[in-house]
């Protein structure tokens, strides 16, 4: 079992219950079991995955850009005809989440702040990286995801003088459905 009943509450048409992952082990297992369904070839992005750590031990935006243009790529065609799945950014987030879910990473999707909220924060040995999203229509960057990353001030919680903050705003193309933005501040 992946969930546990954290709370069970009566209703008039029965019992609701309220679901969680009970632990650190079973997020990371049942992350990794949806990124085997979403994705053809698992060992492949295991693989991977384990490269996109070291290069956020090494923090080398320039390869986790291509690990991230890599990783969508892989998707096959057949996932978005006759659907418009490409036109939300959940989805992207999604695939991003789980990807990086399935390391084991400390990472908290839709991380709040006093502006607003961050679509992912990673902590990871004392560097915190805060990710934008957006889905643009067109094929060039627009600085959007940017823009709302800084003029939201996400990354201002994280700034303790000990903690070193890198902002990375990703913007996707609906049409190219790839990674056709990456800025890092």
């Amino acid at each position: 079992g992946y969930l546990t009943i954290k709370e069970r509450i009566p209703t008039p048409a029965g019992p609701a219950y309220m679901l969680q992952l009970p632990n650190h082990e079973v997020r990371t297992a049942l992350n990794q079991s949806l990124l085997s369904v979403w994705l053809p070839d698992y060992g492949v992005v295991l693989e991977a995955g384990l490269s996109f750590y070291r290069y956020l031990a090494q923090n080398d935006q320039e390869r986790l850009r291509s690990h991230l243009e890599r990783l969508f790529a892989s998707i096959p065609y057949d996932w978005y005809r006759n659907n418009s799945i490409a036109q939300y950014e959940g989805y992207y987030a999604s695939v991003f989440y789980s990807h990086l879910a399935a390391l084991g990473l400390d990472i908290t999707a839709e991380d709040v702040s006093n502006f607003g909220r961050c679509d992912l924060a990673i902590r990871f040995e004392g560097r915190v990286y805060i990710f934008e999203f957006k889905v643009i229509e067109g094929e060039e960057a627009t600085g959007e995801a940017l823009q709302q990353l800084l003029s939201r001030d996400y990354a201002a919680k994280y700034r303790d003088g000990k903690t070193e903050v890198v902002q990375i705003s990703i913007e996707f193309s609906q049409s190219k459905r790839q990674v056709v933005g990456w800025e890092v501040r």
